[in-house]
């Protein structure tokens, strides 16, 4: 567990949620502030520039803004700021401290630390984890990338475990060690800011890079190149999802089962698990295994499994209407997750997809199970339609997820899925993905509420 700052002079790049957190701990330690934004003071949101005052934090804003920040001991970059960008290497250069939210937060939470990382099922996994130690009698909350700031629970949940969701922009400033940790997979993702699929990977890998021999990190069993990668690394590795595995978590006769420390427990049928997808099965191995590595009495977990209800935005069935259902994945913002979306629904599916361009590779969702149609829109409507096209499924093009909507529900018929799993980022027309999802769930409640 390191120390934290104390009376040092930090830059906080990026006045977000997570820096806003970190500012009023920061200023607990006696440090000086200065926070460096895109954004002129007078578009903040009335509460984040009172907060400047209360901290007594300097503010620069505006147009060229990086090119300001300077006299500080420590920089804090917010999650997403680019690495590559030359501000953020003359920095380096200079010797100045670089750090993130996530990274100090972990220093200072030690051992009481899990981290939790993937391209996909990183909000599930963490959530569920966190359940299943309260369950199995084990204090825990869950922080980071799907919500609180790892900093505003380093002094509440002293006694507990902090099970940490952390992104891939999260971990590009990691150096920091974790006893118990998972990687749930890579696949590429926000290549519009790594760059590249190998800069993306190697920021996941660091969740591997600094971890010690006698801590552990969970793999999937299927995924060969990640272990390869991983095992460069210190740290003992545990497969999940590979029931001839010495150690791990896998199915076996229809029963969720956990070996660990060479003894092999069976926690709950498989058919108890609400969420659907094979995915979210794998979700479920890795929570499992994690809460009884980390003490959980596994004959309390068979119920934890079977009641818990998942998260929103994530294949949520909204609403059957005259036998149609409706389906909320906004969260799919991957092809990957489209194709994992799919693949989970029986039945004939009409997909509404498209949005914010990523610079992914759309080939993937050709090996789709296919839908009976597919209505893009969006900046990526265009690229989606192109695969699918050529994949021999109908397609139509359009501007917005509304006029998507409309086409599919008059398509639809009784014992169909209109599901919104779009492939891509919402950026383009929302602010996150939640935003986008809670617009279909008004649709999906207008169209009822019509018929």
């Amino acid at each position: 567990m390191s120390a934290p700052l104390l009376g040092a002079k930090v830059a906080l790049v990026g006045w977000g949620v997570s820096h806003q957190a970190l500012g009023r701990h920061l200023r607990g330690q006696g440090c000086t502030l200065i926070v460096y934004d895109q954004r002129p003071r007078t578009a903040l949101d009335p509460a984040a520039a009172s907060l400047l005052d209360e901290l007594s934090a300097g503010y620069v804003g505006g147009a060229g803004y990086l090119d300001q920040v300077s006299g500080a001991d420590t920089i804090f970059l917010t999650p997403g700021l680019p690495q590559h960008l030359p501000q953020a290497q003359s920095w380096r250069r200079a010797g100045i401290s670089i750090r993130g939210e996530a990274e100090y937060a972990v220093s200072l939470l030690g051992a009481r630390a899990v981290g939790i990382t993937g391209s996909s099922g990183k909000s599930t996994t963490t959530t569920l984890t966190a359940h299943l130690l309260r369950a199995g009698g084990v204090p825990a909350v869950a922080a980071g990338n799907l919500g609180t700031p790892l900093i505003d629970v380093v002094e509440s949940a002293t006694k507990g475990t902090v099970v940490c969701e952390l992104s891939s922009f999260q971990l590009a400033l990691f150096d920091q060690p974790i006893a118990l940790a998972a990687i749930l997979n890579v696949r590429p993702n926000h290549l519009d800011v790594h760059l590249t699929f190998a800069a993306y990977r190697q920021a996941k890998l660091n969740l591997a890079r600094h971890q010690r021999p006698d801590q552990v990190l969970l793999l999937p069993a299927e995924d060969r190149d990640l272990w390869q990668a991983a095992a460069r690394f210190g740290g003992q590795k545990v497969a999940i999802g590979d029931a001839a595995a010495n150690e791990g978590a896998f199915v076996k006769d229809g029963q969720f089962v956990v070996r660990l420390a060479g003894k092999e427990q069976a926690i709950a049928p498989v058919r108890e698990w609400r969420l659907e997808g094979a995915h979210n099965q794998q979700n479920a191995l890795f929570a499992l295994y994690l809460a009884m590595a980390r003490g959980a009495d596994p004959t309390r977990l068979s119920l934890a499994l079977a009641t818990f209800q998942g998260l929103p935005h994530r294949l949520e069935t909204v609403a059957e209407v005259d036998g149609v259902r409706f389906v909320n994945d906004s969260i799919a913002t991957t092809p990957d997750r489209t194709v994992a979306a799919l693949a989970a629904i029986e039945g004939p599916v009409w997909l509404l997809a498209g949005g914010y361009d990523k610079h992914l590779d759309y080939a993937p969702l050709a090996e789709a199970k296919r839908p009976r149609g597919v209505f893009c829109y969006g900046a990526t409507g265009p690229k989606v339609a192109e695969v699918f096209s050529a994949a021999g499924v109908d397609t139509w093009v359009g501007a917005d997820l509304a006029w998507a909507f409309s086409q599919a529900t008059l398509r639809a018929n009784f014992g169909d899925t209109v599901l919104l799993s779009p492939a891509s980022a919402s950026y383009d027309q929302y602010s996150d993905f939640k935003e986008r999802g809670q617009a279909f769930v008004g649709l999906v409640k207008h169209y009822a509420d019509a018929r």
